[in-house]
């Protein structure tokens, strides 16, 4: 998610990278999953045209998230590299309004189904909290079953594994001395080793993994991580690739188009977030060149307010609210969630994660 800090200094080579567009690069990457969300829970899909919902779902954001992840958090390591700032400012752009949505969660659950909450086995009450307000917010107890879609906010899966992200990044740059050298043949076997890993994840595990061990699987870095890594040699060779992704758009777009054809007609995965993993390196060129063209359109569009971060972890929340009173298969429905999703949002950065990075170290 977005950094104020890693989204203002210079990166590697010296070069500022200011101003650019990745704040409003993950707000549209949010709403990609707020619609595709919203289209599958509130039971919508029928009405949707299917090469319309193809190509909704051939932008899909959580890729986007993750390589950006890279690009920016890799260059806030690059700038000061000592733990404690590093884990403290990581805290500060996660927690706060992590916890804000944790207690929307109970309070929205209180206001619609409040039985669920007050006849819940006590153990697994206090195992769900735990979970939400630390770093396993994928748990799911069995009491929230009846709730909404079954769970309360399923897009929290994400959260660990970029908190493996953050943890990981160190580890790399010390075990491939990436701070006195490129390393780039080293970085781009790591690529390649995570990235035979996602295969594997996604073509054989299902076949020899149990359900449960493939979904633990799924909430780990290992699958993703060759993503993240995508944004990190960018971010260390940018000065070298900028000549060819700044103020390319019409090259990439195009290219990326061009691409999605080509290889959904060869029956590869063009769309989500296991989509065929070329595709998946060309729309990370899209997604840089889009950052570095037009500059200053996100700052013009959301005078620096990032509301990325809240759109993407409320949506879940606002949905199940919504279902928990029967209300769906209305586009009305989707404009409302969107609506709320963005209002809480605001409510969020001007309320919460704004102050909170006001505590960032290196400001």
């Amino acid at each position: 998610m977005s950094q104020v800090l890693e989204n203002s200094a210079p990166n590697a080579s010296g070069k500022s990278l200011r101003p650019n567009n990745f704040d409003l690069i993950r707000l549209i990457a949010a709403i990609q999953v707020v619609i595709v969300h919203g289209v599958e829970h509130l039971a919508l899909r029928d009405g949707v045209n299917g090469y319309l919902w193809f190509w909704v779902n051939a932008f899909p954001g959580v890729p986007i998230f993750f390589v950006i992840s890279g690009f920016l958090i890799s260059r806030s390591w690059e700038r000061d590299s000592y733990i404690k700032p590093y884990t403290i400012n990581r805290f500060l752009r996660i927690y706060p309004a992590l916890f804000f949505c944790f207690l929307l969660s109970v309070v929205s659950i209180l206001i619609a189904a409040p039985s669920l909450i007050f006849e819940a086995n006590y153990v697994e009450l206090v195992m769900w909290c735990l979970s939400q307000l630390t770093f396993v917010q994928f748990f799911n107890p069995t009491f929230l079953r009846p709730y909404g879609v079954g769970v309360v906010n399923g897009s929290l899966w994400t959260i660990p594994v970029e908190l493996q992200f953050y943890i990981a990044l160190p580890v790399v740059y010390w075990a491939l001395g990436l701070r006195n050298a490129k390393r780039n043949s080293e970085l781009l076997g790591l690529i390649l080793v995570f990235l035979l890993f996602a295969v594997l994840y996604a073509e054989l595990l299902p076949r020899i993994l149990p359900g449960i061990a493939l979904k633990f699987v799924g909430v780990t870095m290992l699958p993703y991580f060759w993503m993240f890594l995508l944004g990190v040699i960018a971010q260390r060779n940018w000065a070298a690739i900028s000549p060819y992704i700044e103020n390319r758009l019409p090259f990439w777009v195009l290219a990326y188009i061009v691409s999605v054809f080509i290889f959904s007609n060869l029956g590869m995965t063009a769309t989500g977030n296991g989509q065929f993993p070329i595709l998946t390196l060309v729309l990370a060129g899209l997604v840089l060149s889009v950052a570095f063209s037009f500059r200053g359109v996100s700052e013009y569009v959301l005078r620096g307010n990032d509301i990325s971060y809240g759109v993407y972890i409320y949506h879940m929340v606002v949905i199940n609210f919504v279902l928990s009173y029967g209300v769906g298969r209305e586009w009305t429905s989707l404009l409302l969630v969107l609506l709320v999703t963005v209002a809480l949002a605001i409510v969020s950065w001007t309320q919460v994660e704004r102050i909170a990075l006001r505590l960032k170290f290196g400001r």
